[in-house]
């Protein structure tokens, strides 16, 4: 799965090989693909993504069937309600 590879492999040239050898082979799904583009230009994402689930279970976001597409302010959401957890590393 392209979407759990790191961020380093990720940006570098073979991971574009690789998404787009993925995206060749397979029938791509969209949220993988969403989650992937954003774990590339959506700053924060990187950090938030795995605790999706989470937030929404929590109340933190608003339950939603498209977990995967965050916009920035949502980030910072997960990011300040967590902050002293999962990201108490991350500022």
């Amino acid at each position: 799965m392209v979407g759990s590879e790191s961020l380093e492999l990720l940006l570098s040239p073979d991971g574009f090989a690789r998404l787009l050898e993925f995206a060749v082979e397979r029938d791509v799904d969209p949220a993988e693909l969403g989650r992937f583009l954003m774990r590339l230009f959506m700053p924060g994402y990187e950090h938030v993504f795995r605790h999706t689930d989470r937030a929404m279970f929590e109340g933190v976001l608003e339950q939603r069937s498209h977990k995967v597409f965050l916009n920035q302010n949502e980030i910072e959401q997960i990011r300040g309600e967590y902050r002293k957890g999962p990201f108490s590393s991350y500022s």
